[in-house]
């Protein structure tokens, strides 16, 4: 594997982190000393809050340090996952944190402490407001232009001490007509304190593990495939990974079990080129047979006169099947006997994918038109439709015969039927009679 260069916007990562560093380090001591003159816990919890934020920071600037190395043979994907690491060890730091100042917030209400705040606690409280405010607005500006979840969640850190100053301002004036403004304002303080821990360990472990994409995802993920292949392939087994800045998904999807390992495989690369464009995902897809057995399978018997609409069902089938595939004339293919038939038809997922007929003659009951759609042979469905056409016939003291093409010969040998007189030749395609064993 030949190494990658350096991530280009490794450099917006740096500036956002060291500027929130610099402003988030002096605003944590302007708030912490402001908080130890005026006993506010209010204060001293927003001061932490801040310093907080200077470690996310830090893990900001190591996130796109450690990231934006080049990848090698050790690391396919990056070092991306040190960022998220960092982020959990924030979050728990961040838990801890919360814990002094809940109690401290219960005890200050229990022994009716009040704060004494002055015109440095305002003063200090604004210039919060005003610095970390513009440190959001400039993460989420950098985090649109590089598309970095890191810088966004670094924007929304900024954004609640915004909110954590704005109450600390309403505490301030409310504070001479309620003594226990400060300790509330402390307690709700230390709840966005929590609330930014959880956060910051769900988003960040939830990608360690790998989640499962959602339904919308999966989709399109359908539509790509059916717009790649001409077909429609199942999905399933889906999870992403996260890597830092670059996401994978793996999922299984499945194929015509009679499709070649060369068809199989560039359906894969045109469908993992296909989402490295429009998702900006790496796709690490595993190729498995159709499995009818996890479809909706739906089986029906009528004749042409009961149910045309599905009559032209069957007939679509029997069109590509012999007319377009086989180069059957189609004056051969639709023949005087449709009235007269019973017709078996199997739907999967609402697709009509076989087809089949029988009737009566005076050789006994004959079965005919078989047809399987090319994605679904090799699955079992041919299996499945001879199945039902027998159980619709027997018991029977008649003869139920069928002429194979010799292609199918095998197929009918594993469910009862053997080969009768000399090969003849209809439709231009070799056949053998061929005659249920009862």
């Amino acid at each position: 594997m030949t190494e990658q260069p350096k991530r280009p916007d490794a450099f917006y990562g740096y500036l956002e982190g060291w500027i929130s560093l610099v402003l988030n380090i002096a605003l944590f001591a302007l708030k912490y000393w402001a908080g130890i003159v005026s006993g506010s816990v209010s204060l001293l919890a927003g001061a932490w809050h801040t310093l907080s934020d200077s470690f996310t920071s830090i893990v900001v600037l190591i996130g796109f340090k450690v990231s934006s190395a080049p990848i090698d043979r050790k690391h396919p994907f990056g070092r991306g996952k040190a960022e998220l690491v960092g982020n959990i060890i924030i979050g728990a730091i961040l838990a801890v944190i919360g814990s002094h100042f809940l109690i401290e917030s219960i005890s200050k209400l229990r022994n009716h402490e009040s704060a004494s705040f002055g015109t440095l606690a305002i003063i200090v409280s604004i210039i919060s407001l005003v610095i970390k405010e513009a440190l959001a607005r400039f993460a989420f500006i950098l985090s649109k232009k590089i598309n970095s979840r890191s810088l966004f969640s670094e924007g929304w850190h900024h954004r609640s001490e915004t909110f954590a100053s704005a109450l600390i301002l309403i505490g301030i004036v409310l504070n001479d007509q309620f003594w226990w403004i400060d300790a509330v304002l402390g307690l709700l303080i230390t709840g966005l304190i929590f609330y930014t821990a959880f956060e910051l360990l769900r988003e960040k472990i939830r990608p360690l593990i790998g989640v499962k994409p959602d339904p919308e995802l999966i989709n399109k993920l359908q539509e790509m495939a059916q717009a790649v292949c001409k077909r429609d392939l199942h999905i399933n087994h889906a999870y992403i990974h996260e890597y830092g800045n670059v996401s994978e998904i793996r999922f299984h999807v499945q194929i015509p079990g009679n499709t070649s390992l060369n068809d199989a495989h560039s359906v894969v690369i045109k469908l993992e080129k296909e989402i490295k464009e429009r998702l900006k995902m790496e796709a690490i897809i595993h190729v498995e047979p159709m499995d009818i057995k996890t479809m909706d399978t739906k089986a029906v018997s009528f004749y042409k006169r009961e149910n045309p609409g599905l009559y032209e069902e069957c007939l679509k089938i029997r069109k590509e099947v012999f007319v377009d595939e086989q180069k059957v004339d189609i004056s051969l293919e639709i023949d005087e006997h449709e009235n007269e038939c019973k017709f078996w038809l199997i739907q999967l997922d609402g697709e009509s994918a076989a087809t089949g007929r029988w009737r009566l003659t005076p050789d006994g009951y004959k079965l005919e038109r078989f047809a399987v759609l090319n994605k679904y042979r090799a699955t079992g469905l041919g299996r499945i439709l001879l199945e039902h056409v027998l159980s619709d016939i027997l018991p029977t003291d008649k003869p139920i015969y069928l002429y194979s093409q010799t292609s199918a010969v095998g197929f009918y040998e594993k469910y009862g039927f053997y080969k009768t007189g000399e090969p003849f030749i209809e439709a231009n395609i070799e056949h053998y009679k061929m005659i249920f064993d009862m």
